[in-house]
Formats: C-alpha cells, structure tokens, sequence
C-alpha cells in the first residue's frame, strides 16, 4: 500500500530499544512512515520512562506519538499522550501486545503502518491510579 496523507504529519517516533525487534524496528519503522509521508522525529533516549517526558517536551512540533514495543512501552507513554492530547499509534513488537491484539492490530510494522495511513482511531479508557501515602 502507498498512500500518504492528505497533509504531511509529524510523528514522534519512540522504540524501546530492548524490546522483542528493539534496534532493528527504528530503521524499519522510520523508512516504512517516511515513505508515507510523514515527518519522523527519532529523540535519544535511554529508557521507555522517559517517554512520557518526551512527548511533552515535542508536543507542539508533533501530530501524533508513535510507540514501537510492548505493553509496557505504550504503559510509558500514556501519562505524555494524555496530557499533550495527541493521538497514540502503536507498533507491536514486544512479547504479548495485549493492547495491540485488542485493538486488531497486526503484529508487523508493516500493517501496523497502513492502520495509522488510513487513520483508523479507536477511543480507549484510561485508568489512572492514585496512590496514598498517608
């Protein structure tokens, strides 16, 4: 599939690096959006923590958040992607990707690009905790 979008997009693009595909997924995922027409933004980082800090400080350079790993990598991002109210696409590469298998999406890069080209959004609910400390 070739489609780009109507207007380029800007995306944040945050692979956990010890994920199941990890190193080998950026430059796949990068190459794959790219060749779709969007603007990929590929920030250092050291750790999936950090991802929520991350897209607060891009919010205002970016349409959307892309996270490449598993639960636990999208569990990262939530917080950032909550607070900057941007969409959240999904690149399945850990171990389970409950959330991605939940949501139907394929458990390649290359699928998983088409659903964010074709703009497929799916609201979720979102639990947030709050913990005591008294």
């Amino acid at each position: 599939m070739n489609q780009t979008p109507h207007k380029s997009l800007s995306a944040l693009l945050l692979i956990n690096p010890k994920s199941r595909q990890g190193a080998e997924a950026l430059e796949c995922a990068q190459e794959n959006l790219t060749r779709r027409g969007f603007k990929v933004m590929v920030p250092k980082f050291e750790s999936p923590n950090e991802f929520s800090t991350l897209i607060e400080q891009y919010a205002s350079q970016i349409d959307l958040v892309v996270v490449g790993g598993g639960d636990g990598s999208v569990r990262s991002a939530i917080e950032g992607v909550m607070k900057a109210d941007l969409p959240l696409g999904v690149l399945p590469l850990g171990t389970a990707n409950n959330f991605a298998r939940n949501l139907g999406i394929e458990n390649s890069i290359e699928s998983a690009c088409d659903v964010l080209i074709g703009g497929h959004e799916t609201r979720v609910d979102v639990e947030r905790s709050m913990v005591s400390t008294s």
